[in-house]
């Protein structure tokens, strides 16, 4: 077993003893048995009854990234580039970077409706900052000799972006991405809670209005489940896409 394994195994024989401390120490039903939540978990999830649960966090998180990527790496990526578009869009991006972005839901809710759609461009418009700026920071800290170079041997735009602009990147596209998976992951929870009957978000909530609080346990171990999975996902995609930095 490798040492970050035994890492995340260690982590999580501490959380659990200390839940499972603060049941008995309680014993109240505010924080109930560790056992009694995974089992009904498993039952429920073998039952199917928590599956739409999760195949609607899961759609919703998976749009957010793509928009995000598209959106925040793309316009960051011209922005580091290209001076005119840095000078247009930065300043405004600056502005609205320390302004709580989750409290413009109800505008995209007038705006795109009750839908989907509102719930996915919000948690766009709160992750994007945190791929846009590292990466125009990155773009513009590169040497220029390098891009006047490819300039020489008649590199296409394809051709820099894939042999020198993402190498340089390097790890700090990945951290942005892990950085953008937590801020959707918190956001996510966030728009699960208005206008819709689906996504773990408004299970956890809808539980707690219940007084139901096996199930609210239940759904807050499984949305960290699928975070951390999703964080593993992009670890392995690091490691498999940056090998020269870890066969170095």
């Amino acid at each position: 077993m490798t040492r970050k394994r035994l890492t995340r195994l260690y982590a999580i024989i501490i959380v659990l003893l200390m839940w499972a401390g603060l049941h008995e120490q309680l014993q109240a039903f505010i924080v109930p048995d560790p056992i009694a939540v995974f089992r009904y978990l498993l039952e429920n999830m073998l039952s199917g009854q928590l599956t739409q649960h999760v195949i609607a966090s899961l759609l919703r998180i998976m749009w957010a990234m793509l928009g995000t990527v598209l959106i925040g790496a793309g316009l960051g990526l011209l922005a580091g580039s290209i001076p005119l578009v840095d000078c247009l869009l930065t300043p405004i991006v600056y502005l609205f970077y320390p302004i709580p972005r989750v409290a413009f839901l109800p505008v995209f809710l007038l705006l795109l409706g009750l839908g989907e759609q509102s719930k996915v461009a919000l948690m766009i418009a709160v992750a994007a900052f945190y791929i846009y700026i590292p990466l125009r920071d990155t773009l513009q800290q590169l040497p220029q000799n390098y891009t006047w170079q490819a300039k020489q041997f008649g590199f296409t735009i394809w051709q820099r972006l894939v042999y020198i602009i993402l190498p340089a990147l390097g790890s700090e596209l990945f951290t942005a991405l892990k950085l953008v998976l937590g801020t959707s992951m918190a956001t996510l929870f966030f728009v699960e809670n208005y206008v819709t009957q689906w996504g773990l978000g408004y299970f956890i909530m809808n539980s707690w209005f219940k007084s139901d609080y096996v199930a609210l346990y239940a759904g807050i171990v499984l949305l960290s489940f699928i975070g951390n999975i999703l964080f593993d996902l992009l670890a392995l995609a690091q490691r498999y896409c940056l090998k020269w930095q870890w066969n170095s």
